[in-house]
């Protein structure tokens, strides 16, 4: 079981993913989080709104399976997550 509380970045949420086994230490740091806190979305290098991706979003609040791993890590790691999102 993870801590209680954890940040998730807003970059998970904004841009695609590149592949099922994503190298990401900030969701994997998410892992057994009951509360996470983010960030809202700003704009992006030209001044329009970053594209939400809804599909992330519910990932990370829904019952699926989330399948990361480490920086310099073969050990994948795998979690349901269950989690409430603050936005500040």
């Amino acid at each position: 079981m993870g801590s209680y509380f954890a940040e998730l970045n807003g970059n998970y949420y904004i841009h695609e993913s590149k592949g099922t086994e994503l190298v990401n230490n900030n969701v994997a740091d998410c892992a057994g989080a009951l509360l996470l806190n983010t960030s809202e979305i700003g704009l992006d290098k030209n001044g329009k709104p970053n594209k939400f991706l809804v599909d992330v979003f519910k990932r990370m609040t829904g019952r699926d399976v989330i399948t990361v791993r480490r920086l310099h890590s073969q050990a994948t790691i795998y979690f349901t997550p269950s989690k409430s999102i603050l936005f500040f």
